[in-house]
């Protein structure tokens, strides 16, 4: 490979996702130099569901000057609501949303999924949008002293002094960093790597008419032995799931049909999802149901060499809360961050930096990052099973010990409120937003 001392500092990203566009506003503000790699051929498919957007993320959309519009696609939750999935008993009732966007100055936004992937690709600028390759199947990395060499499954191939894995639960990347780091292929890895990650649950989720006089801004937990319902619900966008135990924790990955969706469907129909409103009053709309396992998970080496990894390619977590997709911008924050202040990056004679200074640049957000990932993890599992209960003890935590001992507003204070306030912003870019305090 040429010397990089003979070529600007470029950074090659897999995976052109929620993340991947993520990373491609931030390089672009940074002044870094980068190119895309996507195996989709649509750079904003219809497929996905809902999506939240927690306030640390908002702060960054905020830096990047995307708020103009974004703002407009997204509806601020204002209550949390648990309710019996047996017969709507209310449980408990939280205002915790709202509590979030008074100390952070925004609370918890949602808007479909399709509308971010979406806007995210149209308000990149012309440069930045021609260097997201469509149709680009990642299938092997050459790494040396000098940078690395990206190869796609058509020959295409790009290089760069580091390669960042976004591509998400079943990372090409990981496995092809993974492979050099034992000096295999990547099809001679262990399961281990090749499903590092683990389904307690699966969840069918859809688009669903408004129900009639339901409050608007609303989150709707209808909690159960095994399975489960979430609702929500604003003036512009309503989303139900149905979570549903496994038979036994699984790492395969499982493909479902059209037929296991109306199963599903028909098996949990007498589930409430609102008081008065069970599964099966419910008018799914969109043509979009999707059913897929919850994997959740995290592997424990995030980098070598010049390759490292972010987002759903280091770790998964259940759905439910909705954090996924702003643990990858954090990701991206501190690992952009990172490189900006690492040797030879910005340097004006355009020497590269080594794989000794990347290397202590990764490290540094691999345990910055992974301090971090106990909490989030925690918070994420725990949610889980006190929806869908897996034992008598989930049961007794949410039925009684959560409502009587008011357990969301001490996790709002002890836990998220200081999770939020920590998380990182960019260094260089002012922040337009004001946050409370």
């Amino acid at each position: 490979m040429d010397s990089q001392q003979t070529r600007p500092f470029r950074i090659v990203i897999a995976g052109a996702g929620l993340v991947g566009l993520t990373a491609a506003h931030i390089l672009h503000h940074a002044h870094i130099d980068f190119v895309i790699l996507e195996k989709r051929g649509d750079p904003a498919p219809k497929v996905g569901s809902v999506m939240t957007i927690w306030p640390q993320t908002s702060r960054i959309f905020q830096q990047l000057r995307l708020s103009e519009v974004l703002d407009p696609l997204m509806e601020s939750l204002r209550t949390s609501m648990v309710i019996s999935g047996d017969d709507s008993h209310t449980i408990d009732v939280s205002d915790f949303p709202s509590v979030l966007e008074k100390h952070h100055g925004w609370g918890l936004r949602i808007l479909l999924r399709t509308q971010l992937v979406e806007a995210l690709y149209t308000m990149l600028p012309e440069e930045a949008k021609s260097k997201v390759l469509l149709g680009k199947q990642v299938d092997s990395v050459y790494m040396d002293e000098f940078g690395v060499q990206v190869t796609c499954q058509d020959g295409h191939t790009e290089k760069g002094a580091i390669l960042i894995g976004a591509d998400g639960v079943r990372s090409r990347t990981r496995l092809c960093m993974e492979a050099l780091r034992q000096h295999k292929s990547p099809h001679d890895l262990d399961e281990r790597y090749q499903s590092p990650y683990r389904s307690t649950y699966r969840v069918l989720v859809s688009q669903v008419e408004p129900l009639p006089d339901a409050p608007s801004h609303i989150k709707c937990d209808g909690v159960n032995y095994g399975a489960a319902t979430q609702y929500l619900h604003g003036k512009k966008v309503s989303c139900f799931a149905i979570y549903e135990k496994l038979a036994k924790p699984s790492s395969k990955h499982h493909r479902y049909t059209d037929d296991d969706k109306r199963e599903m469907l028909k098996r949990w129909s007498h589930l409430m999802v609102m008081p008065n409103y069970p599964v099966q009053d419910l008018k799914l709309t969109g043509g979009n149901i999707g059913l897929y396992d919850c994997e959740e998970g995290f592997i424990s080496d995030w980098y070598h060499g010049r390759i490292v990894l972010v987002g759903d390619a280091v770790r998964k977590l259940d759905p439910r809360t909705g954090m996924g997709y702003n643990e990858g911008v954090i990701d991206l924050v501190v690992l952009i961050n990172g490189i900006r202040g690492t040797s030879g990056v910005l340097s004006p004679r355009k020497v590269g930096p080594t794989i000794a200074s990347l290397g202590k640049t990764f490290q540094d957000y691999e345990k910055t990052r992974t301090k971090h990932v106990s909490t989030v993890m925690g918070i994420s599992k725990t949610f889980a099973r006190a929806s869908a209960w897996l034992s008598w003890k989930d049961m007794v935590m949410a039925r009684y010990l959560q409502p009587y001992l008011r357990l969301t507003d001490l996790c709002v204070a002890f836990i998220l409120d200081p999770m939020i306030r920590a998380s990182p912003l960019l260094n260089g870019t002012r922040e337009i937003g004001q946050i409370g305090d």
